[in-house]
């Protein structure tokens, strides 16, 4: 279930993915803007596969996406280790 946000916190949104200068944006919302009654989420888009289709055999680009979503996953939890306080997550396409 979805909280509700008080009249002190704000909703936040960093868009991370596995480069440097993702992580030293992220590192400085954190420092510079964030506070600990922030709502923050982390929105990480990965590549999708699906116009590949009738380009590669249909188990190749389940694969694909099942690597890309694992990839995605990776670089998500890393950045919500290195979180001060409770990072929300959103991954897609």
């Amino acid at each position: 279930m979805e909280q509700l946000l008080t009249s002190e916190q704000r909703e936040v949104l960093i868009a991370v993915d596995g480069s440097d200068c993702s992580e030293l944006a992220f590192n400085w919302a954190l420092r510079n803007y964030c506070k600990p009654q922030d709502h923050v989420r982390l929105i990480h888009v990965r590549k999708s596969f699906a116009d590949m289709e009738g380009k590669l055999p249909a188990d190749a680009i389940e694969t694909l996406e099942q690597q890309s979503e694992a990839a995605a996953r990776v670089i998500v939890e890393k950045y919500m280790k290195n979180a001060p306080w409770r990072i929300w997550t959103a991954t897609g396409r």
